[in-house]
Order: structure tokens, then C-alpha cells, then sequence
């Protein structure tokens, strides 16, 4: 009752093969409800957000520790600017 109730958000795939004749042999019936946050929304989320920081790695990262030295200075004067912007 309460799975019908709340079949939209719970997403249950039925399957299963009906028994058939009057003796039946075999029968089944299977269900499988996925955890909606982690399967539908947390995993697909996070693969995405791999794939655009392994994107951006690739664009800012090529072995150059001068460049490295340059993007940690910009990072830590815009710490700086924004710690004394916001007293």
C-alpha cells in the first residue's frame, strides 16, 4: 500500500514471468527499488564532476612549477582581498 502510494519517487521495477497452465512449474517475481539520491542524483553527479576537474587539470597542469608558483600567488591574493573586503 504504502509502495503504491509513493511509486513516483520510488522508482520500483517490476519483472517477473507469470506462472501459466494449471500445475505451473515455475514462476517469478522480482522488484528493485534503487536508492533515488545515491543512484539517481549523488553517482551521476560526481562522475560528472570528475570529468570537468580531470578537464580542467588537463588544461591548467603541464609540468611548468613556475606556472604552479604563479596560480598559488593569484590564489592567495584573492584569499587576501576577499578576507580584508569582507571585515
Amino acid at each position: 500500500m504504502i509502495m503504491k502510494l509513493f511509486h513516483w519517487a520510488l522508482l520500483t521495477r517490476y519483472s517477473g514471468k507469470k506462472p501459466e497452465g494449471l500445475f505451473p512449474a515455475a514462476g517469478s517475481f522480482t522488484t528493485r527499488t534503487p536508492d533515488v539520491i545515491l543512484d539517481l542524483l549523488l553517482l551521476p553527479g560526481g562522475r560528472y564532476g570528475t570529468e570537468i576537474a580531470l578537464k580542467i587539470r588537463r588544461l591548467i597542469h603541464h609540468g611548468d612549477v613556475g606556472l604552479y608558483l604563479l596560480y598559488l600567488a593569484m590564489v592567495l591574493c584573492t584569499l587576501l582581498a576577499a578576507s580584508i573586503l569582507v571585515r
